[in-house]
Formats: structure tokens, C-alpha cells, sequence
């Protein structure tokens, strides 16, 4: 293994990060600039580069974040601090975007 196989399979540090929260004074702009810096973000790079064999590319790594559920998960995430939507909407949000 050299070592950029290394760095690509190394796991990511922990560390604990800010979660960022999308409410409606955010612009869709921004929300999809934060899930943006969440797709290349350390665990999902690691991940994606463990599936693919390779460093992701910018590309692959949105592809890998989309196809298993980070976007989703982003979207929960950011949905249910939103004082806008009903508790009831939440829920059957929630369950109607399970795999």
C-alpha cells in the first residue's frame, strides 16, 4: 500500500463539529453551500475513498454523500429545527423518507 492509499484509507480524527441548521431565514443558496462542505467534509471523503479504492473526486464524493443518505439525513437534520412546520409534518416526513 502506498501512501496515498494510506491517507485515503487513514480514518478520520474525531472531532466534534457544529451542526450547521437551516431555518427559513436561510437562503437556498446557503443551505446548499453548508450540504456542500458536509459532502466534503473528513468522514464522508473517508468513506467515499474506502468504497471507491481512490481519493474521491469532488464529484464522487457528492455522488457517494446523495446515494447513502447523507442528503437526506442533511435535510432531517435541518428540518426539524424549523419552528415553521407542524410537529405532525416532521414526523411523516421522517417516516416517509425511511429506506
Amino acid at each position: 500500500m502506498n501512501s496515498f492509499e494510506e491517507a485515503v484509507l487513514e480514518p478520520p480524527i474525531e472531532k466534534k463539529t457544529e451542526e450547521i441548521v437551516f431555518d427559513k431565514t436561510m437562503d437556498l443558496a446557503a443551505y446548499l453551500k453548508a450540504q456542500a462542505e458536509e459532502a466534503m467534509s473528513d468522514p464522508n471523503m473517508y468513506f467515499a475513498g474506502r468504497e471507491l479504492g481512490h481519493r474521491p473526486t469532488e464529484d464522487e464524493a457528492m455522488m457517494y454523500y446523495s446515494l447513502n443518505g447523507g442528503s437526506d439525513d442533511f435535510k432531517w437534520r435541518n428540518l426539524r429545527h424549523r419552528s415553521d412546520i407542524s410537529e405532525d409534518d416532521k414526523i411523516k416526513f421522517y417516516f416517509n423518507n425511511q429506506n
